[in-house]
């Protein structure tokens, strides 16, 4: 599952940090976290 960071201190800490400690961040989104912006063909 790809991992969908919000936050900067988020970006930081999976860029920088090892894995054993980032992957806490690997969690699900609040179902509002992420929003449809187009459907369809363009």
């Amino acid at each position: 599952m790809p991992v969908i960071l919000t936050k900067p201190a988020e970006w930081e800490t999976w860029l920088t940090t090892p894995f054993d400690e980032a992957r806490v961040l690997n969690r699900p989104l609040p179902n509002d976290a992420l929003e449809v912006v187009a459907e369809g063909w363009r």
